[in-house]
């Protein structure tokens, strides 16, 4: 019987006990030859294992002994190589390649969309979304730095102030959940920071005992007691209720001639459903342009921005204008949503809004200004305004 059909029969469980035994005792016995070649490199002693009686004998020994060496430590060699190169190619792909393709399953804020000034995907998305959401806090300045597998360490600069104080804020972006270190700095406005009215808004507070309607300073007469406590030398946020919704060309107008000394000029937009409720609460746009120049694809979006690398749009009071504006800007965060879910803005239905506006043309209920306590008293005399809040910048 050959050695190879023993071993088969070995592998089959069919040897008795004392031929299992000896097949055992075999493959122990070449085991350890084979470790002890590769620590050694060499056969010491193979030319003793038989005295050769011939000057021709000793030379074939020889030869055998050094191509038996040669062969084991290129076999050892070769599995190495191929050991060695497995291990660094998945080291590699660790390294080089499993971020990146991680991260192509989330959001990319550091994605760049504008290669002439390297502009990229956060910049523009945040300079739209605070654009509309949060009046007197644009933003439109983002560094995003690429840390792999979804994550990114970013920076939300402030370009703009009134006070004299810049308030950056830095977070993190780790596979689509956003978390600042200073949260407060980017929070959305109170809900009622304007009051149009019950018959308007559907969740306005409302004083337990007279029933009047609560704003963000409390009743209407506490709002206007807290105006004249304002300092004199300081700037104030404002936020200010019209008694009715005035068309945008009408409000523009009527806000050149009450000749306010104020900055960062917002309004709220009252696109309303069938029964009249107000559907897109403290949303809306600034008026004045300015900061970082963008380039997007102006025929699914025009007028996005009101600056952009080709100019800057004049004619603000444009009703028009300011209405491919509004709506370009809704398109977009339907249409890019993420930043609208990051910043737990909650469910939005641009849908429903852009349809109002559409039909209805861009109506404003209410704007915000930047204004010291001179100019809002200058407000307050307007007989057009029904409830005025302030905050401190």
């Amino acid at each position: 019987m050959t050695y190879r059909k023993l071993l088969e029969l070995y592998k089959e469980g069919k040897l008795d006990e004392n031929r299992r035994k000896e097949v055992e005792s075999e493959i122990e016995k070449q085991d350890a030859i084979s470790e002890y070649l590769f620590e050694e490199s060499k056969i010491p002693l193979l030319d003793e294992l038989d005295e050769a009686e011939t000057a021709s004998e000793t030379e074939a020994h020889e030869k055998f002994i050094s191509y038996v060496q040669k062969s084991i430590r290129r076999a050892f060699i070769k599995a190495g190589i191929i050991t060695g190169t497995a291990v660094l190619a998945v080291v590699l792909l660790v390294i080089f390649v499993l971020p990146d393709f991680v991260s192509l399953f989330y959001y990319s804020p550091a994605k760049i969309i504008e290669e002439e000034y390297s502009i990229n995907q956060m910049t523009l998305d945040m300079a739209v979304y605070t654009d509309m959401f949060m009046p007197g806090n644009y933003r439109d300045a983002v560094i995003a730095e690429d840390l792999g597998y979804g994550k990114y360490r970013i920076k939300i600069w402030q370009h703009q102030f009134v006070d004299g104080k810049f308030e950056n804020v830095d977070g993190i972006i780790e596979r689509n959940r956003l978390i600042l270190y200073d949260s407060d700095s980017l929070k959305l406005p109170n809900f009622n920071i304007f009051v149009p009215g019950r018959e308007r808004m559907n969740s306005l507070a409302v004083d337990g005992e007279t029933g009047e309607l609560l704003g963000l300073n409390g009743t209407k007469a506490q709002a206007d007691k807290a105006i004249e406590e304002l300092d004199e030398s300081k700037y104030y946020k404002v936020y200010v209720t019209f008694k009715d919704m005035m068309e945008y060309e009408k409000f523009y107008s009527w806000y050149e001639e009450a000749d306010i000394s104020g900055y960062y000029l917002w309004c709220a937009v009252g696109a309303c459903n069938d029964e009249g409720m107000i559907i897109s609460p403290n949303m809306g746009f600034n008026i004045m342009p300015g900061g970082t120049c963008f380039r997007w694809d102006k025929e699914k979006y025009p007028y996005l921005s009101l600056t952009d690398l080709d100019g800057v749009v004049e004619d603000t009071g444009n009703g028009e204008i300011m209405k491919t504006h509004f709506i370009s800007m809704l398109s977009y965060l339907r249409d890019n949503d993420d930043i609208v879910k990051m910043m737990n803005t909650g469910d939005v239905d641009f849908d429903s809004i852009i349809e109002s506006v559409e039909k209805d043309g861009l109506n404003i209920y209410g704007f915000f200004v930047a204004a010291q306590k001179e100019d809002i008293l200058k407000l307050r005399e307007q007989q057009e305004i029904s409830y005025i809040a302030t905050e401190t910048l």
